[in-house]
């Protein structure tokens, strides 16, 4: 019954990667070794959902890493993007100001994973930790659908908003 689980999740996982267009992301990241092939990418028009395993929780953070891969463009102003790439590789840029664009890194970690957060921490959630030249954000990812994605800052609490551009 599990593998035929499995099976039919994979299907949907890459099918749904093939209809998005980013078939190549995928294959991609499962190439890098950042994803195994029995290991779901994630899930198109639904918040991933809190697991508690701790096989679960690896297999949540390499879906998050792999459906973040993309850019995503502010619904609070137009101008601000933020493009994560599948390396690792995150870019801020808002439109109009050249100077304003930033590269650095990003990855997702675990709660169990302290990774020098400036706040506690929950077991079984996924965290996004970016390395800018000039600071470090950790922020929670409370939504990651195929088309938005939230990120709260864990410390101060603000959500920024996205929509997905490509």
């Amino acid at each position: 019954m599990k593998l035929l689980f499995l099976l039919i999740l994979l299907a949907a996982v890459f099918g749904t990667g093939y209809y998005m267009g980013k078939g190549g992301d995928i294959a991609a990241l499962l190439n890098a070794g950042i994803l195994k092939k029995d290991t779901p990418a994630g899930v198109s028009n639904e918040v991933i959902e809190r697991k508690t395993s701790q096989t679960d929780q690896v297999t949540e953070s390499a879906a998050i890493a792999a459906n973040i891969v993309g850019t995503w463009k502010s619904t609070d102003d137009a101008k601000f993007s933020r493009t994560f790439l599948a390396d690792g590789t995150v870019i801020d840029k808002y439109e109009g100001n050249e100077d304003a664009t930033t590269e650095g890194m990003w990855k997702t970690f675990m709660g169990t994973d302290a990774e020098n957060a400036p706040a506690p921490l929950d077991e079984g959630v996924v965290y996004l930790k970016i390395t800018m030249p000039e600071e470090v954000l950790f922020l929670s990812i409370p939504k990651l659908t195929a088309d938005a994605l939230e990120m709260m800052y864990l410390s101060g609490g603000e959500t920024l908003k996205f929509t997905r551009v490509r």
